[in-house]
């Protein structure tokens, strides 16, 4: 299955690299394997700003995105603008359906067979399929409920 795509970001939440700060070790504080960062992106270093994996270790997409936000305010903070980098939306929601409280079993990710594994440095994980995707999303995120319109 081909998926098109403008950006593809692989966000695997591995490790943190320390090359980063090898040079300059006083200008970042990492504890373990993580950056000591406040959730919006300050570092002990003024001028340095630090989120996602590298400062929580693995976590969620919506946190991710959330202290992506957090962070740009705060650059923008600092380069003297009010903080406000996202304009503020106002949208009515309205329930397209009951909602279902049933509990959904995650969707298994697809991976490669053993031995297909065999002799190969392919990608492990195949993705989800598109059905996959949908099932994923009205387990977790609950897309599948609300229905949104602008104000």
């Amino acid at each position: 299955m081909k998926v098109h795509a403008d950006f593809v970001i692989c966000a695997i939440g591995q490790a943190l690299s320390r090359e980063v700060a090898a040079n300059d070790g006083e200008l970042v504080d990492i504890r373990g394997n993580v950056i000591k960062a406040a959730n919006s992106g300050t570092t002990v270093t003024p001028w340095i700003f630090a989120g996602g994996d590298c400062t929580t270790g693995p976590d969620s997409v919506v946190s991710g995105v959330n202290r992506g936000k957090e962070a740009a305010s705060s650059i923008d903070r600092y380069l003297g603008g009010d903080g406000q980098v996202i304009a503020p939306k106002y949208i009515a929601r309205e329930m397209s359906k009951p909602i279902d409280e049933t509990p959904k079993a995650r969707e298994t990710m697809p991976t490669l067979s053993p031995e297909e594994r065999r002799g190969c440095f392919c990608e492990v994980e195949r993705g989800f399929s598109e059905e996959q995707i949908a099932k994923e999303a009205g387990r977790c995120l609950r897309c599948d409920v609300l229905k949104v319109s602008r104000l």
